[in-house]
This record gives structure tokens, C-alpha cells and sequence, in this order.
């Protein structure tokens, strides 16, 4: 109810993706002032995000078209930048958290990664860095992002702040809904998340989903796109689970972690405009595509947005995935062999 609220007057006063910022900002308001429950802990469920984070990636996939796929090769100069750009941006942030925050060097390191938010905590623990602060930190990175981005897009840019209109296929059954291909996108939500949990693949919930799905899509098994009012659903609850991430006894050490956070975003937000705005010219996406690909925001939100502001979301969720998957596999390399061995990094 709380987030229909918050859903309702960010819809009221025409802010941008009103079904997931509304009930994000809210949920957050309430849970830092010790308002309202989610359940007996006062938290949404952990498995609550594993219902509604795979129709995310069959909706990305319904986006996947022969010429999507057919122009994936066009994409390389820009994809073959989003690993040593999120390097150079981590050192930066490393550096700020070092210097400015005070952390200690795996605090510092595992709280600058770019993505990966489990396995950062885990291996900053392991390390001797401090769990809660790597956590705080990567939780204020989506939010601030996911809070900050949908208005620069905007602001900056004529995108589109409702999703495209996809035109349905012309259907033969009960109310206008194609069962064969709900039954098959279920399954493939459904399959795909349980495939990719089991070959514990990074972002499972979505990796899994958006892969079946890319491939009933792109041999045009499913032609039937995600149902809109399923979207909302899914943001709504996106929002949600964001926002309740934060607690009321939790607000000292917010107070404390935020303005690093800010710093942190302040360093990312310009540079992912400035790669967008560099890359743009050579043709491979607009400036607005770009920079939400490179933006600073979680996979699953960041797509949300893109399909939100029709900003080509197989071409944003293509390069979070890439970052997702360098930083889980290098930055615990990149840790052992020059932070962990030497008291300065440059």
C-alpha cells in the first residue's frame, strides 16, 4: 500500500518512471524514519526480487529482433571500452574512499567496485574490510543512480519518458492473451532463472531469463511482448525492494557513508557522460543510449530505465552485463596483485 502511495504522487507530479522511483523513494523515507513493516524484520522477503527481477530480462529480450542481432558487431567500440573504463573508474573512487573516507585498503576497494554487489561484500570480508560499509555503499550507489539518471536522461535529452508501444501479434484466444506464448515466456522465465542459479552465474535471476528469452525471441518462437501492466508490477516492486534496503537504525551510519556515496557518484556521473558523449561520434549508439549504458546503476534497474525511456535496452543491458561480469572476475585479481602488495596503487 505504502508504495501504491508513493507510485501515485510521483505519478501526480509527472516524475519520470513513476511505477519505480515513486515507490522507491517512500519505502526509503519510511523505513529510515521507522515507519511501516515489510515483514516481521522489517524487510521485504530476499526471495521477493527472484519473482519479478526475471520478467525484467524476458523484457529485455523481447526487444531482440534478427537486426538487433544482426547489428551486435557494430557495437564493438563501445563494449570493448566498458572494462577499462570501470577499471580507471574504480582506481579513481578507491582513491577517494582511501583519502577523503579514511577506509582501510579492502574497505576502499571492495566499496568502489562497480558491480558485483555479493560478491564484493563477501571477498571485502574475507580481505578484512568492513562488510557493512561495502554494502551501505553499493546500495547507495544503485539508489543515487537509479534516483539521479531518469532526470539527467531527461533533462538533457528527447527521449521518451513512457515505454514504446509494441504492437501485439493478432491473437486467437480468451481476452486478447496469446496463452502459448505466456506459457512459454513463463517457462522461460522460470527455467532460465533455475538454469542460471544452478551454474551460479552472476545475476542469476536475470542472466538466465534474458538468455532463453533472447533466443525464443530471436527465432520468433514468441512474438507476444511482456504485458505492460506486468511491467509496472515489476517496478513497482524493484523500487520497493531498493528502498527498503535502508533502516532507521541504520541512519548514523548513512549519515556517515552518504557523503562518500555522493563523492563516489559525482566522479561516476560525469565520466560515464563523457565517454557517452566521446563515443557518440563514432556512430555506434546516441549520447542518451550511451550513458545510461555506462552509468553507474545495477543491471536489472538500469535495464528497467532503458526500457522505461525506449532507449534501446538489449544495447544497455548488453554493456552492464560485461561490467557485471569483469568486475566479479577481475577486481579480486586486480586486489591480490597490486593492493594487497603495495601500500600505494600509483
Amino acid at each position: 500500500m505504502i508504495s501504491l502511495i508513493g507510485m501515485l504522487i510521483a505519478g501526480a507530479i509527472n516524475m519520470p518512471l513513476p511505477w519505480m522511483l515513486g515507490p522507491l523513494f517512500i519505502t526509503a523515507a519510511c523505513k529510515l524514519s521507522g515507519f511501516g513493516y515489510f515483514d516481521a524484520n522489517g524487510n521485504l522477503p530476499k526471495s521477493t526480487s527472484k519473482f519479478f527481477i526475471p520478467v525484467i530480462g524476458i523484457a529485455i529480450s523481447a526487444n531482440v529482433t534478427p537486426a538487433i542481432i544482426a547489428s551486435f558487431a557494430s557495437w564493438w567500440p563501445s563494449m570493448v571500452l566498458v572494462v577499462p573504463f570501470n577499471i580507471a573508474l574504480q582506481f579513481i573512487i578507491y582513491r577517494i574512499f582511501l583519502t577523503v573516507g579514511k577506509h582501510d585498503r579492502a574497505t576502499a576497494y571492495f566499496s568502489s567496485c562497480t558491480g558485483g554487489v555479493t560478491e564484493s561484500i563477501l571477498l571485502g570480508f574475507e580481505k578484512g574490510g568492513n562488510a557493512s560499509v561495502i554494502a551501505f555503499q553499493h546500495s547507495a550507489r544503485v539508489f543515487l543512480a537509479i534516483s539521479i539518471v531518469p532526470f539527467m536522461v531527461l533533462l538533457l535529452t528527447s527521449l521518451s519518458v513512457h515505454p514504446r508501444q509494441v504492437e501485439l501479434p493478432e491473437l486467437n484466444s480468451v481476452g486478447g492473451v496469446y496463452f502459448p506464448d505466456v506459457f512459454l515466456m513463463i517457462s522461460a522465465a522460470v527455467g532460465g532463472a533455475l538454469i542460471a542459479f544452478k551454474l551460479r552465474l552472476p545475476a542469476a535471476a536475470m542472466i538466465g531469463p534474458l538468455t532463453l528469452g533472447v533466443i525464443l525471441y530471436s527465432m520468433e518462437i514468441i512474438t507476444m511482448p511482456v504485458p505492460e501492466p506486468v511491467l509496472h508490477i515489476a517496478q513497482l516492486f524493484v523500487g520497493t525492494i531498493l528502498g527498503a534496503r535502508f533502516k532507521s537504525k541504520d541512519r548514523a551510519a548513512i549519515i556517515r557513508g552518504a557523503p562518500m556515496a555522493v563523492m563516489a557518484l559525482c566522479v561516476s556521473i560525469p565520466c560515464a557522460g563523457l565517454i557517452a558523449y566521446l563515443l557518440a561520434h563514432s556512430g555506434v549508439a546516441n549520447t542518451e543510449i550511451l550513458f545510461l549504458s555506462f552509468a553507474p546503476g545495477g543491471l536489472a534497474e538500469m535495464s528497467l530505465v532503458a526500457i522505461s525511456l525506449d532507449a534501446d535496452p538489449v544495447f544497455v543491458a548488453a554493456h552492464h552485463l560485461i561490467r557485471i561480469m569483469s568486475t566479479i572476475f577481475l577486481s579480486p585479481l586486480i586486489f591480490i596483485k597490486l593492493i594487497e602488495k603495495q601500500d600505494e596503487v600509483f
